[in-house]
């Protein structure tokens, strides 16, 4: 596993403009670079690389991110790859993490998972070859074999159960499953309800699925009691990652909205500072170095299996929305961030107060410290936030001095 910390230096050392040239020739437009977008088929340029926010846009299609990112898409490299190969154009070397048993099975879990999926794919494509109506459609949208073949472009025929050719434990595997996610339902009447439409789904009995839903409750409770029943007998149960109320907020964002999260891996500075100030920024980090694609409930859930249980915990309780937040993806972010900033400023204010408190600190120590307050004052007036100074500090201290000459032709001194 590659540490979070590494790929945090790779993007601080890299050039996204070097990387990006190496690959489509650039145009200097301003302050940044413009090229046609290497995504889509265009005419004029509408593809931006900003070598001061260290990432590229187009506004052509949307086509967003760092360095990686545009490894990743350009080249189609997985993600690791992507940064194995960037680190190997800066002369690094990727790190790796041990991997404890706990990672070793996700790993593996996770590599069930990409089987089961490439199995499925595989089912689709067969179908594909064997449905003409669906081979025609594709030529009629100017989709050759050729092209079906290389993107791996299948056809799910009518049906519920089409899998069921697929896989010789299709019915177990959908029924434990099924049971699983039903036995998460605590209102009696809601999972009934449930109970009933899973069960024609399956094809099942009811009184089956109650059976198996039964043994899905019973077993958290004997994993747990195998556990604790270790070396020890005192091995605690995963706290959850403490976060903070908005950054829970702005971690849910990024799993679930692309222009949130798109917009959210820009502001490094922003998260960096806050960082030092609120809880489960780190959390944040990860999530947007990963960039699960949100609309992929699969990359969601493979991104999930590779975090830690008191990460797990933490994005599984439920977040609720924040006071005059949108619930719009790319506004709820913005508004979002804005409220985290005013949250940071609130909390370096409050530090520079109570060390101006402390006796025994030098003339150097207090003018800095007075000067930071100042500045902070300032930041919060900005976003109409009051700063605990304002109550303490003259007026004159934050009061805009006239120059002379502007004070000899001030209109409100006339009469």
């Amino acid at each position: 596993m590659i540490p979070q910390s590494f790929i945090q230096d790779l993007l601080n050392r890299v050039d996204i403009v070097d990387v990006v040239e190496r690959h489509v020739p650039l145009k200097k437009a301003g302050a940044n670079y413009q090229a046609c977008c290497p995504f889509h088929s265009e005419k004029s340029p509408s593809f931006t690389v900003s070598p001061a926010k260290q990432f590229y846009h187009c506004f052509g299609c949307g086509a967003h991110g760092s360095a990686i990112g545009f490894l990743m898409e350009y080249s189609g490299l997985p993600y690791p790859e992507a940064i194995e190969e960037l680190a190997r154009q800066a002369g690094m070397t990727v790190p790796r993490e041990d991997f404890t048993p706990e990672m070793a099975q996700r790993r593996q879990q996770a590599a069930s998972l990409t089987e089961v999926t490439a199995r499925a794919a595989n089912f689709y494509r067969q179908q594909l070859k064997k449905s003409p109506r669906a081979i025609d459609y594709l030529k009629g949208r100017g989709l050759s074999g050729e092209v079906a073949a290389r993107f791996g472009i299948g056809y799910a025929p009518d049906g519920w159960q089409g899998l069921r050719e697929a896989f010789d434990d299709y019915e177990a595997a959908a029924l434990n499953e099924c049971a699983e996610l039903l036995s998460l339902i605590t209102d009696f009447a809601v999972q009934d309800n449930q109970l009933n439409i899973v069960a024609v789904h399956l094809q099942t009995s009811t009184s089956s699925l109650r059976e198996a839903i039964a043994k899905a409750k019973s077993q958290p409770k004997r994993a747990y009691a195998e556990k604790a029943a270790g070396e020890d007998g005192t091995a605690p149960p995963a706290e959850p990652t403490r976060l903070n109320r908005i950054v829970a907020f702005l971690c849910h964002l990024a799993l679930s909205s692309g222009p949130a999260q798109r917009f959210l891996a820009e502001q490094f500075e922003t998260l960096h500072e806050a960082n030092r100030w609120l809880e489960g920024i780190p959390l944040l980090e990860t999530i947007l170095g990963a960039a699960p694609d949100p609309s992929s409930n699969a990359a969601v859930n493979t991104f999930m299996s590779g975090l830690s249980e008191s990460d797990r915990l933490a994005l599984a309780h439920e977040t609720s929305s924040l006071e005059g937040v949108s619930l719009d993806g790319m506004q709820a972010a913005e508004q979002a961030l804005a409220l985290l900033s005013g949250t940071v400023l609130q909390r370096r204010d409050a530090a520079v107060k109570a060390e101006l408190k402390q006796a025994g600190l030098s003339a150097g120590r207090m003018i800095e410290l007075l000067h930071e307050a100042k500045e902070i004052s300032g930041l919060l007036r900005g976003i109409g936030q009051r700063s605990e100074f304002d109550d303490e500090l003259p007026a004159s201290t934050f009061k805009e001095k006239l120059p002379p000459w502007k004070k000899r032709f001030d209109p409100a001194k006339k009469g």
